[in-house]
Protein backbone atom coordinates (compact mmCIF):
# COMPACT_ATOMS: atom_id res chain seq x y z
CA UNK A 1 0.00 0.00 0.00
CA UNK A 2 2.79 2.45 0.81
CA UNK A 3 4.63 1.84 -2.45
CA UNK A 4 1.21 3.04 -4.28
CA UNK A 5 0.98 5.77 -2.79
CA UNK A 6 4.31 6.97 -3.21
CA UNK A 7 3.52 6.07 -7.06
CA UNK A 8 1.05 7.91 -6.95
CA UNK A 9 2.33 10.74 -5.71
CA UNK A 10 5.17 10.98 -7.55
CA UNK A 11 2.69 10.80 -10.34
CA UNK A 12 0.64 13.86 -9.22
CA UNK A 13 4.21 15.79 -8.20
CA UNK A 14 5.40 15.18 -11.63
CA UNK A 15 2.11 15.72 -13.58
CA UNK A 16 1.63 19.06 -11.49
CA UNK A 17 5.31 20.11 -12.51
CA UNK A 18 4.62 19.35 -15.81
CA UNK A 19 1.10 21.40 -15.72
CA UNK A 20 3.94 24.67 -14.41
CA UNK A 21 5.96 24.03 -17.01
CA UNK A 22 3.33 24.55 -19.71
CA UNK A 23 1.85 27.04 -18.52
CA UNK A 24 5.28 29.19 -17.67
CA UNK A 25 5.81 28.62 -21.88
CA UNK A 26 2.28 29.71 -22.88
CA UNK A 27 3.30 32.86 -20.42
CA UNK A 28 6.72 33.27 -22.00
CA UNK A 29 5.01 33.10 -25.97
CA UNK A 30 2.21 35.19 -24.93
CA UNK A 31 4.38 37.98 -23.57
CA UNK A 32 6.80 37.43 -26.72
CA UNK A 33 3.67 37.88 -28.92
CA UNK A 34 2.74 41.07 -27.18
CA UNK A 35 5.96 42.62 -26.87
CA UNK A 36 6.41 42.09 -31.17
CA UNK A 37 2.97 43.39 -31.54
CA UNK A 38 3.22 46.33 -29.73
CA UNK A 39 6.28 47.46 -31.70
CA UNK A 40 5.14 46.29 -35.13
CA UNK A 41 1.78 48.34 -34.68
CA UNK A 42 3.89 51.26 -33.96
CA UNK A 43 6.39 51.22 -37.04
CA UNK A 44 5.94 54.21 -39.11
CA UNK A 45 5.58 54.17 -42.97
CA UNK A 46 9.36 54.48 -44.18
CA UNK A 47 10.63 51.14 -41.43
CA UNK A 48 7.02 49.26 -42.88
CA UNK A 49 8.22 50.17 -46.52
CA UNK A 50 11.69 48.90 -45.76
CA UNK A 51 10.36 45.48 -43.57
CA UNK A 52 8.44 45.21 -47.31
CA UNK A 53 11.34 45.88 -49.51
CA UNK A 54 13.44 43.16 -47.62
CA UNK A 55 10.49 40.78 -47.65
CA UNK A 56 10.16 41.02 -51.60
CA UNK A 57 13.81 41.07 -52.34
CA UNK A 58 14.47 38.09 -50.40
CA UNK A 59 11.40 36.19 -52.04
CA UNK A 60 13.04 37.11 -55.57
CA UNK A 61 16.41 35.86 -53.89
CA UNK A 62 14.69 32.42 -53.71
CA UNK A 63 13.97 32.13 -50.28
CA UNK A 64 10.66 30.22 -48.56
CA UNK A 65 7.61 32.26 -48.31
CA UNK A 66 6.75 30.95 -45.20
CA UNK A 67 9.67 31.46 -42.86
CA UNK A 68 10.03 34.92 -45.00
CA UNK A 69 6.38 35.90 -43.94
CA UNK A 70 7.13 34.70 -40.66
CA UNK A 71 9.96 37.38 -40.38
CA UNK A 72 7.82 39.64 -42.10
Amino acid sequence: MRDSDARALATVRAADGQAAEQVALARAAHDTFAAWHEVRHRLDPPDEARLFADLVGRAFLGYSAGPLYADY
